[in-house]
């Protein structure tokens, strides 16, 4: 992507987005917890696929392996930006925070990079 400020700002939309969801949707963390953790996640491939649709709309000719470099940055984006929450502000050891949460970043890629192997197979 030519403009790396909105390349940073899409990483930081797949970020907000699940964490907005996971906000609102809190009350079901105690009552619910299995729904919350699908709502969230259903959030962040959404976010993903929204915001990796954007990318391909003003990238089109891009190829599988910048995919892929823009679905792994948007996943450290994610990272950079949530995992001192939990591990600094509520106090989660890494182990916590990479098998509760961190783990699920790897959608982003995925879902990225499948997007642009779609978007290669049409032509």
């Amino acid at each position: 992507m030519r403009n790396p400020i909105k390349l940073v700002l899409f990483g930081v939309g797949v970020w907000l987005a699940p964490f907005v969801v996971g906000m609102l949707s809190w009350p079901l963390q105690e009552s619910v917890p299995a729904l919350f953790e699908t709502v969230v996640s259903v959030a962040m491939s959404g976010a993903a696929v929204v915001f990796g649709l954007l990318y391909l709309r003003l990238n089109p000719n891009v190829s599988l392996r910048d995919t892929a470099a823009v679905g792994t940055l948007w996943m450290a984006i994610c990272l950079l930006i949530d995992a001192p929450l939990f591990l600094v502000g509520l106090g989660w050891s890494p182990f916590e925070y990479a098998t509760d949460i961190g783990l699920a970043y790897l959608m982003v890629p995925i879902v990225v990079m499948g997007l642009g192997a779609a978007s290669r197979a049409k032509e």
